[in-house]
């Protein structure tokens, strides 16, 4: 027995100490609520447990974000949908005046209402706001170009039908194959339309080119559409197709006087014009001096002479001798033949015709010439009616200043003779693009059937607003809210007072516009739920897993507090028999 050295008190010294610091632990973590309280409790575990936590407490307000990016959006689509509202009203409105029951003052009426809804859509475009923060853009270039949308309406919905109507109704013949249809920005020479033509492989190919530079600027497109130098472009239209007609039809057409191919085609747009304030005397000498040629040598020849020269014919034969002529055309006949037929003889030849119509007159006293006598008793060229067929001076009909109405059915059918083809958003200065003898069909290029044309909208401008809808960086979502001002929307242009047709196709494309920025908000709205819904469901998962890590399961540490309590008494009481039990050495002594 020793008594310098108590090996059994530092035994059970160790092991209280050991069991004391288990039971404060165990005091810590029950008292706090927390597994760990120190990095000393699990180094591994803490930093675990931070990370997860810098995770939920980003994804918190990552939530938060998306809800407010949600709340921004349904106020940015509630402003669009009474955008949409406006132009709604505002297309019943063109609707309505599109009516042949409302005088001017009428129309003038409704478009004051039209007015006040137009500015109605500016200001919700500069005043809708989130928080102070703007939402769209302030007034910005068309999105439409204004040019090519009036210019295939036009075409899609009117000029084209009705022209094959009317060439249908007097000549008697319907355009055959594939008509391709191309907008230029060529040069401003005043040619604001032409036909070319080839026969490739036996196959005739056909090209319609509309010059969208003979417009000088946006607002000159109504001028331009409306009235250029007199004519109006659905007038240009209704000409060119009498070309387009013809030579699809008529293997001679090549060869055809160049007086015959223009006046057949002034003939049925009206042609008063191109003679108005020339004397009979100047028509006839700039007929003859236009010859037999098949080539433009001179405008009032061909385009003022040819019309008289038709207007002769057609007073001559009457309208069933012309759809001869242009049926025995369209057979392969030549036009000598076709002329012979359709006169029954006495015009065996284009040179017989000209020689009746530049000769003498009947009223040899009073007239040099036969053209003179026609022009100065049969038609007037200072009178309102514009000296097409079938009207007030040819025919006895209706007075007509324009040949073309309106006249269509509504769809973008165009004719049903020819297949019309377009460049989708062709507006270039590529003459190329439908060359007749090159570069006809181009797999590359987008050629589309003119029915299936359509405003492409791809954005409606404005800034991009970045949303944080992650818990770290770069986590975030882009929406264009776009601008919808009446000059974004291309309605800046827009009179249903003169031209309620067109309005309500600018107000179908505007609608369009906003549709396709509410889909996407709406889609947007619709991702960001999700969003929301992932977020949520991210969060409660690491949450649970970080509640593994840090919080005290307090079954396993009450019942471990019970038995460190009971070990750490048992101790005490070890430790203190062991202290006394050198006091057993007295007894040896003893």
């Amino acid at each position: 027995m020793i008594i310098n050295t108590n090996v059994s008190s530092l035994q059970i010294t160790g092991l209280f100490r050991k069991n004391n610091r288990a039971l404060t632990n165990t005091y810590n973590q029950l008292s706090s609520g927390s597994r760990i309280n120190s990095a000393a409790d699990d180094a591994a575990g803490l930093q675990i447990s931070t990370r997860l936590t810098s995770q939920i407490n980003g994804m918190k307000v990552a939530s938060r974000n998306a809800n407010d990016s949600i709340s921004m959006m349904q106020v940015a689509e509630g402003a669009m949908q009474q955008v949409t509202n406006n132009l709604q009203r505002m297309r019943d409105i063109a609707l309505q005046a599109a009516n042949a029951t409302n005088t001017v003052v009428d129309k003038k009426s409704l478009n004051e209402e039209y007015l006040q809804l137009s500015e109605e859509i500016d200001r919700i475009n500069e005043a809708t706001t989130f928080g102070g923060q703007r939402l769209y853009e302030s007034n910005r270039s068309s999105i439409p170009d204004q040019f090519e949308r009036e210019m295939v309406r036009g075409l899609q919905s009117t000029w084209l039908g009705e022209s094959e109507k009317i060439i249908e109704q007097y000549f008697g013949i319907t355009g055959q194959g594939e008509l391709k249809l191309d907008l230029e920005r060529d040069a401003d020479d005043g040619t604001l339309a032409w036909v070319t033509n080839a026969t490739v492989g036996g196959v005739k190919r056909v090209t319609l080119t509309i010059d969208l530079a003979e417009f000088k600027d946006i607002d000159s497109i109504h001028n331009g559409l409306d009235n250029y130098g007199g004519t109006k472009l659905d007038e240009i239209v209704l000409h060119e197709m009498v070309h387009a007609t013809m030579v699809s039809t008529m293997d001679e057409f090549n060869n055809l006087p160049a007086w015959f191919k223009e006046g057949a085609a002034e003939v049925l747009r009206g042609g008063d014009d191109q003679i108005a304030g020339n004397s009979g005397a100047a028509v006839l000498a700039a007929f003859n001096a236009q010859g037999t040629g098949t080539t433009v040598t001179n405008n009032l020849g061909a385009y003022g002479g040819g019309f008289v020269a038709m207007r002769y014919m057609e007073h001559t034969l009457g309208d069933r001798g012309l759809k001869t002529v242009m049926q025995e055309l369209a057979s392969g006949a030549t036009f000598d033949n076709a002329l012979n037929t359709a006169s029954n003889g006495n015009w065996s030849n284009e040179a017989d015709f000209r020689a009746e119509l530049t000769g003498a007159a009947n009223d040899t006293g009073t007239y040099a010439s036969r053209m003179e006598e026609f022009m100065a008793e049969e038609m007037d060229s200072t009178n309102k009616d514009n000296g097409a067929l079938g009207g007030e001076d040819a025919n006895n009909g209706f007075t007509r200043e324009n040949v073309m109405t309106g006249y269509g059915s509504g769809d973008r059918s165009g004719t049903r003779g020819f297949t019309e083809t377009i460049i989708l958003n062709d507006n270039d200065s590529d003459q190329t693009d439908f060359a007749v003898n090159s570069n006809w069909v181009d797999t590359n290029r987008g050629d589309i059937a003119l029915q299936d044309y359509e405003l492409d909208v791809t954005s409606a401008g404005g800034p991009l607003h970045t949303f944080q809808i992650g818990a770290d960086a770069n986590q975030t979502m882009q929406v264009n809210f776009g601008a919808f001002s009446t000059t974004t929307l291309g309605l800046d242009n827009v009179d249903i007072v003169n031209r309620s047709q067109f309005a309500i196709f600018a107000i179908d494309d505007a609608l369009k516009i906003v549709d396709k920025h509410r889909a996407i908000l709406g889609a947007t709205q619709n991702r960001l739920e999700s969003t929301v819904n992932n977020l949520n469901n991210v969060m409660e998962n690491q949450i649970s897993a970080r509640s593994r890590i840090l919080d005290t399961d307090y079954a396993t540490k009450s019942a471990e507090l019970a038995r460190y309590q009971i070990m750490q008494q048992a101790s005490i009481s070890l430790m203190s028999q062991a202290n006394q039990s050198q006091e057993l050495a007295l007894t040896l002594l003893g």
